[in-house]
C-alpha cells in the first residue's frame, strides 16, 4: 500500500513547497497528485508513477510504501 501520509514530510525534505511543484517535477498531471493525496488510499499506481514520485522526492520506494498482509 502507497503510504500517501509520508508525501508531505517527504515533499518537505526535498524543498518541494505544493502538489503542483511536485506533479511537475514527477512530469505527471497535477490532479493525479491531488487524487492520490486526497484519496489517502490510491489504488492502481503504475511503475511509472512510482518511479517518478521517488526520483522528484528523492527517496527509496519503501520510504513510501508499506507491505499488507492478509
Amino acid at each position: 500500500m502507497l503510504r500517501v501520509d509520508k508525501i508531505p514530510a517527504l515533499m518537505a525534505q526535498a524543498n518541494i513547497a505544493s502538489q503542483r511543484e511536485l506533479a511537475e517535477r514527477m512530469g505527471v498531471p497535477g490532479p493525479q497528485i491531488s487524487r492520490m493525496i486526497r484519496n489517502q488510499r490510491p489504488h492502481g499506481i503504475t511503475l511509472f508513477t512510482l518511479q517518478r514520485l521517488c526520483l522528484a522526492l528523492r527517496c527509496q520506494p519503501a520510504d513510501i510504501l508499506d507491505r499488507i498482509t492478509f
